[in-house]
């Protein structure tokens, strides 16, 4: 990752999940739990497994988190990643769009619970 902190441009190795190549890229969105919060990145990403994965940020550390796959499937393709918000005060949810085996569309959202 390469990121800007006021004053320069750095470098921060970010791995791959444990164990895992990364395939390809889904997309990278920002979140907010409040319209006050800091703003926190989230990388989604298609392991060696096929399985989709998200790296983020929690304010202080990085973390990678397996999402898995859809039931029964076998993800393909990335899609798209975005986030949504049910109003301007609410939190903002990531989405991360991936396409299948059977060449469906499948979305991997959080839920907020």
């Amino acid at each position: 990752m390469n990121w800007w902190d006021g004053g320069k441009w750095n470098w921060s190795a970010q791995g791959a999940p444990s164990g895992r190549l990364i395939l390809d890229s889904v997309g990278a969105v920002t979140m907010k739990d409040d319209p006050n919060a800091f703003t926190r990145p989230y990388v989604f990403v298609i392991g060696d497994d096929s399985k989709l994965y998200v790296n983020w940020w929690d304010g202080k550390a990085w973390h990678w988190a397996a999402q898995n796959t859809p039931p029964a499937r076998v993800i393909e393709r990335p899609g798209e990643a975005l986030t949504m918000q049910d109003n301007p005060n609410a939190k903002q949810r990531p989405y991360a769009f991936v396409i299948t085996d059977d060449s469906d569309l499948w979305v991997n959202w959080w839920s907020l619970a």
